[in-house]
């Protein structure tokens, strides 16, 4: 019993109300509408003017044309366009109870018509807020990574964002754990080393927030904007941060054992209110010192001489690497590199370099094979003979 108006005009528009009489009952059903007409000018130049009196109309600067048409006193008109898909920026922060607040802001361009805003998925942690343009999300350690997705609607159309990932662990300040990497940065233990943070181009910085496993340092803009240092100077970095250059990178000298790790820097930018984060990790490795070789050989029957030869660090640290030279043909490398096995003729003199090399030094260490082999003229059975007539005789003149 429903009914249909096809080909819809302006004079359409307006109240309804329908009078249900059913069979074999005296009661009369009422139901009442409102029916809105929403419509277009032609072409985007096109805009909608308020004449004399209750006349709306389109107006096209270029064509010149003008389309009046009645507008009932309870009817408002409105140029209203299909949405296109709204765009979503995320920031976040740390609350003081260690959870993460993230908020997401959906941006829908419309030209007209009432827009609307909602999300999906919503949870018992989940506030909208701002008409329902702005989402916030509450996020506690051990949460996984979640997808929400804005969803924007006007009287002629819909459309949806793409998802947005809300990331399982906080980007704001904070403090950090050590499984993150972002950029590698090596340093020398007692020397200096530079976190290097550029600032996008024309844009202005609010602050940058430096952060490692826990405060690190607050850099903001100073006279003549360049940055200067306002928080973050006590404690294990006391007097050890600078800034080097004009933009908001971060020197820490001189390096200590303890400021290896992973570093973070929040950028606040004023224009547009956005915030950028970079990630790093800082190496810091000991200069080393020259390795030791541990020797021990032994001579064959036919005067073949097996010499093994052991490179060591008293210190050797992390991702040290060991080489030989030289390596001739049957020499086999073994431990890590730390071992060299060869055999040589007898008589032979010759020598073997060890390197001990990590990512800020190396060093060497040589040891000459003649005098390994001295005794190699002599056959392993007749050696051990000869040894013991002197033991004999040693006892003899006793």
């Amino acid at each position: 019993r429903s009914l249909q108006i096809s080909g819809l005009t302006w004079e359409d528009a307006g109240p309804y109300r329908a009078h249900v009489n059913l069979r074999n009952s005296r009661i009369t059903h009422t139901w009442e509408y409102s029916l809105h007409i929403y419509g277009e000018c032609l072409g985007d130049g096109d805009r909608i003017v308020q004449g004399l009196g209750s006349n709306p109309h389109c107006f096209c600067p270029e064509r010149k044309v003008q389309t009046n048409f009645p507008v009932l006193s309870f009817f408002s008109f409105a140029r209203t366009e299909q949405l296109a898909h709204p765009r979503v920026t995320l920031s976040s922060r740390i609350s003081g109870n260690g959870h993460c607040l993230v908020t997401l802001t959906c941006v829908a361009e419309s030209r007209g018509g009432t827009v609307t805003y909602s999300w999906t998925p919503l949870g018992p942690r989940t506030v909208v807020s701002h008409g329902g343009s702005v989402l916030s999300v509450s996020l506690r350690p051990g949460d996984g990574a979640l997808n929400f997705t804005c969803v924007v609607k006007n009287p002629v159309s819909n459309s949806t964002s793409l998802p947005v990932s809300v990331p399982p662990s906080c980007t704001g300040p904070g403090v950090l754990g050590g499984d993150m990497v972002g950029e590698i940065v090596i340093g020398m233990l007692g020397r200096s080393a530079i976190l290097p943070l550029e600032v996008p181009a024309g844009q202005e910085v609010e602050k940058v927030t430096w952060i490692s496993r826990r405060l690190v340092a607050i850099l903001q803009p100073g006279p003549a904007g360049k940055p200067i240092l306002a928080a973050g100077t006590q404690g294990p970095y006391s007097r050890r941060l600078s800034v080097p250059y004009h933009d908001y990178s971060l020197q820490i000298s001189p390096l200590g054992p303890q400021d290896s790790g992973p570093y973070r820097a929040w950028m606040t930018l004023h224009t547009p209110p956005i915030n950028i984060t970079k990630d790093f990790t800082l190496r810091i490795y000991e200069r080393l010192q020259e390795p030791t070789i541990t020797v021990s050989s032994q001579i064959m029957k036919d005067g073949t001489c097996f010499i093994t030869l052991a490179c060591s660090l008293d210190q050797a640290g992390e991702d040290v690497q060991y080489s030989w030279d030289p390596r001739g043909q049957g020499a086999v490398v073994s431990h890590g590199g730390t071992t060299l096995s060869v055999s040589r003729r007898s008589g032979v003199s010759d020598s073997y370099r060890c390197t001990a090399k990590n990512p800020v030094s190396q060093s060497s260490s040589s040891i000459p094979t003649s005098s390994l082999c001295s005794a190699s003229f002599l056959p392993c059975s007749l050696r051990k003979e000869f040894l013991l007539f002197l033991i004999l005789g040693a006892w003899h003149i006793e």
